[in-house]
């Protein structure tokens, strides 16, 4: 992976803990490979320490590209490089990180990214509760009744 310095810096392959991994691209790589996706549940201590994503994090490098960091702050580019088990290599280059401005997630991927942060402290039940609540929140007589909603039906 060649990307712009600040980010080059996010390259430790053995992260000791959820803190680390958020900030280690080889582990948010090996994620994304070999889980499907990098969301929060990818970055927990039990995913930290499996072995077979730690196998693929120290296969991953990270380097600077001094001509992606002259693109920064426009744009914060990243090209990455995937080499097979044959030989081959496939190159893929992405000018800012997806869910940027460039590029914003849609309705769906904000509700699902809310439902999962959400899920780890509230019940399905309190997870839907406070959406409905936020999707109507123009509508919603008094704050405190959002502020209320969140603080009950703790753990599903």
């Amino acid at each position: 992976m060649a990307t712009y310095r600040f980010a080059a810096n996010m390259r430790e392959p053995n992260p000791v803990n959820y803190f680390a991994a958020k900030y280690s691209l080889p582990h948010a790589a090996a994620a994304l490979v070999l889980r499907g996706n990098a969301g929060y549940h990818s970055f927990t201590e039990a995913v930290v320490r499996d072995p077979a994503i730690g196998a693929f994090r120290r296969r991953v490098t990270v380097r600077e590209d001094p001509e992606l960091s002259a693109q920064v702050p426009r744009l914060k580019p990243a090209r990455v490089t995937v080499t097979f088990t044959d030989g081959r290599q496939v190159t893929r280059l992405r000018e800012s990180a997806r869910g940027d401005y460039q590029d914003p997630y849609g309705e769906h991927e904000i509700r699902s990214k809310f439902r999962e942060l959400a899920g780890v402290v509230l019940s399905g039940t309190g997870v839907a509760r406070v959406e409905q609540l936020v999707d109507r929140l123009d509508q919603v007589p008094r704050l405190g009744d959002l502020v209320g909603a969140l603080r009950e039906d703790r753990g599903a």
